[in-house]
């Protein structure tokens, strides 16, 4: 009953001592000119540790060298962990960028130094006066940079901590000696207090711990040191509910400082021997608090603000602490299981949340750095424009990131389409946006790139202006047109309408309602001619994309639909793929077309070669055979055959004299730039670069990436004066071909090596999953390709657009043509 009372009385003494202190001391300083983050980290900081150096020097006379230390390292993970916890759950605490670069990281070192120093489980005399030292070097710091602190901070601390002047009728003024004294007079009652107190609950402490058992070392991490701190509780919650954070912050900062370097340092330079270190304290206290000082960091980093979160988080982790701390006192088997939990999921999960709220707040300073810094020097930076975002133009843009350029990428859309997987859009094992990831979002680290939404009309070379169909012109300096190719109908426009390509995510959808659509009308259609005529369906151009569209398709009607009609079986279904020349895939091996044709055929997939299209029209298309023409009725004609450059390629042509080939494409410098215009460039599909041989190179992604990253490369170059250096020609390396036929059947051509069923399979999975833009799409594309690999199911099936409802031909245009 004693030691309770003496806890009690002591605590009460101390809270009373240390606001005395505190108030007289913080009125000196503040007269000083100090400003109140200096204030926090000293003067408030110091007093409110007195009770912390009253009971460990008090604890180390006597002898009990574990309260010493356990008060001193349970005093800093209280303070960091309950006090700044409880203090941002009030109201969140902006912590000063002083903190973050020099105070933080101190405590974080000191704590460490505090480890070495235990190494042999005792602190000795010599390591004790060494932080002695460390404290007065810390002092003299915080004096000089407070003194160079304005006016106005000062003021601010003033205003909270200093109450209004009483006005005296006959002067108006206080004597200043008077106020001198009442100031001294509070401080020696402070002190007066915190001796005594700190002496009630030392003796209190050790009775209780005596009497229960418990050893002092608990009693040091857990009572003595939540006491010693009380005043630095109070004092951090005071100051946050009156808006002074500063003072919050800083005086917990201050007080962890304070203990490690003047309580813990005189606690062992008082002893010739130094002060003892408990085998606990040294193998599991004193990392904890190293542990929550470099915690510290990334929570105050975040923006330079303890949200209410993480001040929930800091609460929780001090009862975390405290229940380990029953347990291992009372050697309860469910410590082991506690500690489980806590390194196995809890602190996993709070680092985790702690790096990603570090990683935006290290973006955010990264974003607000670089605006400044382009807005400042608009005019006097090159101008790089970029048409399309494709993976031509985006290559540009994120090889061209973090220099001093300012970059503009234009595009139609506000997205960068992955264009290889665009087949498994139009036949429903992939959504849209596994495949689409905003542009913004891919290049919201490259802080010097901007993106315009915006459709390009025409480019003048002459005045370095980029014309828009909407809003003001663009100029540059350098110039990069990767505007791509669409489908090409030979001449013959009119066939879109019947036949649609694929060379967007409209078209994709588009081809996914008109497959879809057909065996839905198919379903219900009772005329067996017309049944046969919607369950046809034909793909025209036996290039990879028609083959891996040709071998989906058979998929859907083998596999998928299988059991989901109950009038028609979609396994009749006839598909068909057409190609002109004699084999399939012509740009591989003879050998991997012939098993890609196997393997189509397998699928119940006719492949027909030496076969041209004379007519295309809405039901039927009108094929070229040895004898003559063949008419075949079809529902569905998907078209894979042909492409075309964009219209800029004409544009370009005809300002630059450079020539164009029979599809369009531009012809361009080895150095990928327009003759006599060094500083425009053509990249991507719309560029007619050729090699070696002659021969143009394909108008694959591989090719637009690596001729991005030349341009980019080229550009740096010359902005930093190397244009006179004569520029090396783009060569291109080829990385290989693969295309997939469908489940486990795929080709690929790799450095000589040709590859075919499964194991090209595989390897096409990889290389389009781990080329995809966004790790959030890999994951999904990869789950949803497990998923359908397992159960053959498309989750995408779905009929959208205008004529979702209507059936794909009209009853007149079936009856006229039968």
């Amino acid at each position: 009953m004693v030691a309770f009372f003496l806890i009690l009385a002591g605590l009460v003494a101390l809270v009373i001592g240390a606001e005395l202190l505190v108030r007289g001391a913080s009125r000196l300083a503040a007269a000083v000119g100090i400003s109140s983050l200096v204030v926090g980290l000293t003067v408030v900081a110091f007093g409110t540790s007195a009770p912390e150096m009253a009971v460990s020097v008090a604890s180390s006379l006597s002898g009990q060298g574990d309260i010493a230390l356990g008060n001193v390292v349970g005093s800093n993970i209280f303070n960091v962990l309950f006090i700044l916890g409880m203090s941002a759950l009030i109201v969140p605490l902006v912590v000063d960028q002083k903190l973050v670069r020099f105070d933080v990281p101190l405590i974080l070192l000191l704590s460490i130094v505090v480890w070495i120093f235990s190494w042999d489980l005792r602190i000795s005399q010599w390591e004790g006066i060494l932080l002695l030292v460390g404290i007065v070097a810390y002092t003299v710091h915080c004096v000089v940079v407070g003194r160079k602190e304005a006016a106005a901070v000062k003021q601010e601390y003033d205003e909270a901590f200093s109450p209004p002047p009483a006005e005296d009728s006959t002067s108006g003024k206080t004597n200043p000696w008077l106020a001198l004294g009442w100031q001294l007079l509070l401080i020696a009652g402070g002190l007066v207090l915190l001796v005594l107190g700190a002496k009630w609950l030392v003796d209190g402490a050790t009775s209780l711990a005596r009497g229960l058992g418990i050893s002092e070392l608990v009693i040091g991490l857990t009572i003595v040191s939540v006491g010693t701190s009380l005043p630095e509780l109070a004092t951090s919650i005071v100051a946050a509910m009156r808006g002074e954070r500063d003072i919050a912050v800083g005086n917990v900062v201050g007080s962890n400082i304070f203990n490690i370097l003047a309580v813990l340092g005189l606690s062992a330079g008082v002893l010739p021997g130094g002060v003892s270190v408990a085998e606990q304290a040294w193998q599991f206290d004193i990392p904890v608090m190293i542990v929550v000082s470099a915690a510290c960091l990334p929570v105050f980093f975040t923006g330079h603000l303890i949200s209410r979160w993480e001040g929930g988080v800091f609460v929780g982790y001090y009862i975390a602490y405290t229940i380990a701390l029953i347990l291992l006192a009372t050697q309860n088997e469910a410590f082991l299981q506690f500690e489980v939990l806590v390194i196995g999921f809890i602190a996993p999960l709070t680092l985790l949340t702690l790096g990603i709220a570090v990683s935006r707040s290290v973006d955010q300073w990264r974003w607000q750095k670089s605006r400044d810094r382009f807005a400042q020097d608009d005019a006097s930076l090159p101008q790089v424009v970029i048409i399309g975002g494709g993976f031509g133009g985006l290559s540009v843009a994120r090889n061209l990131a973090r220099s001093d350029m300012r970059v503009t990428l234009i595009d139609r859309c506000n997205y960068h389409l992955f264009q290889p997987l665009l087949y498994q859009v139009a036949t429903g094992s992939l959504s849209p946006a596994n495949i689409a990831t905003p542009l913004r979002n891919l290049l919201r680290k490259n802080w010097n790139v901007a993106v315009q939404m915006a459709e390009v009309r025409e480019i003048d070379l002459h005045r370095k202006k980029v014309l828009l169909e909407e809003g003001p012109e663009v100029r540059f300096d350098y110039l990069i047109v990767a505007a791509g190719v669409r489908h090409s109908y030979f001449g013959h426009a009119q066939w879109e309408s019947a036949a649609p390509g694929l060379k967007s995510i409209e078209d994709a959808t588009e081809m996914r309602r008109r497959i879809l659509t057909a065996f839905e009308a198919a379903e219900i259609e009772q005329d067996e001619a017309r049944r046969r005529q919607l369950l046809t369906f034909v793909i025209v151009g036996g290039g990879p994309t028609g083959v891996e569209l040709a071998g989906s398709l058979g998929e859907i009607a083998r596999h998928t639909l299988e059991f989901e009609f109950r009038s028609i079986n979609p396994k009749e279904a006839r598909i068909m793929l057409i190609e002109a020349a004699d084999r399939i895939l012509t740009m591989y091996p003879p050998e991997l077309s012939a098993k890609a044709r196997t393997s189509l055929e397998r699928l119940g997939i006719e492949v027909r070669c030496q076969t041209r299209v004379l007519e295309v029209e809405e039901g039927e298309l009108t094929l070229a055979v040895h004898d003559g023409e063949e008419i075949l009725p079809a529902t569905t004609i998907l078209w894979a055959a042909g492409i075309e450059a964009s219209p800029l390629a004409r544009n370009l042509a005809q300002q630059s004299g450079a020539g164009l080939d029979r599809v369009g494409r531009i012809a361009v410098q080895p150095d990928l730039s327009l003759v006599d215009h060094p500083h425009v460039f053509v990249i991507g599909d719309m560029a007619d670069c050729r090699v070696a041989d002659g021969q143009p190179l394909p108008g694959i992604a591989p090719v637009a990436m690596q001729q991005g990253k030349y341009v980019a490369n080229v550009i740096r170059q010359a902005v930093k004066a190397d244009s006179g250096k004569p520029r090396q020609p783009f060569r291109y390396r080829h990385q290989g071909s693969l295309a997939t036929i469908g489940r486990s059947a795929a080709v690929a051509y790799i450095g000589g090596w040709k590859l075919s069923g499964f194991t090209a399979w595989l390897l096409w999975l990889l290389i389009h999953i781990a080329n995809l833009s966004q790790f959030e799409s890999r994951l999904l594309v990869f789950i949803q390709w497990v998923w359908s690999f397992v159960t053959f199911g498309r989750s995408a099936r779905l009929i959208t657009g205008q004529k979702a409802h209507a059936s794909p031909v009209s009853d007149e245009e079936v009856i006229g043509k039968s």
